[in-house]
Formats: C-alpha cells, structure tokens, sequence
C-alpha cells in the first residue's frame, strides 16, 4: 500500500472570529522589514455586551488587510499568542492577542 499524504497541521489551534474594526487598520514593518497590519475587532455578544480583540496580521496577509476602514465586517482566522513586554513603570505588562493565518472580507 501506498503512503498517503497527511494533510499537514500548520496550526491546529485556529480559531474563527468575525466582527467590524473598531478604528482603520494600522500598516508598519519591523526592523527587519516584515510588514504587518495591527487592528481591533468588535465582536458583540448581545445588544448591550461586546468584546474588542486585537489582532495582527503579517507580510501578505497584513497587505489584504491595509486598506480596511472603521466599520468594515471582517472574518479573520487566528492563533492566539501571548505577549510580554515591560511597561513605562518596568512592570512586565502582558496581553493575548490574535496572529491572522487568513481572512475573509464582507463586501
């Protein structure tokens, strides 16, 4: 019998999040020269309940996304990173924040 090919599992914790950008998406790079595109979506739960999720999209993904405005109904794919950094105070200051593996635009 022949090997078949497995599908590779580039991340197997992705998660589906649709929701409007809260303010225009934000472009820059690193010093390295990747680029990427930083956002806030606003996913409501109810009438009167929502959460705001941040998300950074990278390089090709980040270019699809640049020229998104306030409003716009987006579904991104995600994997969820945590990041660590040291505040003005030099407490270390933390937040989860979304990586874009891909997206989906509404119109």
């Amino acid at each position: 019998m022949a090997d078949e090919k497995k599908p590779r599992i580039i991340n197997e914790n992705s998660l589906t999040f649709t929701g409007r950008l809260v303010k225009d998406a934000e472009s820059g790079s690193t010093k390295n020269g990747n680029e990427y595109v930083s956002f806030t979506l606003a996913h409501n739960h109810s009438k009167d309940s929502a959460s705001f999720l941040p998300f950074t999209a990278w390089n090709g993904i980040g270019a699809l996304l640049k020229d998104k405005k306030k409003g716009d109904k987006i579904t991104v794919t995600a994997y969820l990173k945590q990041e660590t950094w040291k505040g003005s105070d030099d407490k270390t200051q933390s937040a989860i924040k979304g990586n874009v593996t891909g997206v989906i635009s509404h119109g």
